[in-house]
């Protein structure tokens, strides 16, 4: 796992700006489509609306952790 993470690391130091960009974009694509997933399991009965509202939530509590912290 370690040489996973340091094999990463040497990887993107290779990147240019913008692949390393489009790779952060993707990563926040992938965790954003496993939040939904989450919440829809957990709510299945949620509306659109409401799986955005709680995201929305979500990221709130995690602002107000990192505040203080």
């Amino acid at each position: 796992m370690v040489d996973g993470f340091w094999a990463e690391v040497s990887r993107s130091k290779q990147m240019t700006p913008v692949e390393r960009l489009r790779a952060s974009l993707e990563l926040c694509d992938l965790a954003r489509s496993f939040m939904v997933a989450g919440i829809r399991a957990q709510h299945p009965e949620a509306t659109n609306e409401q799986v955005v509202a709680e995201i929305l939530r979500r990221h709130r509590i995690a602002r107000e952790l990192e505040a203080s912290a």
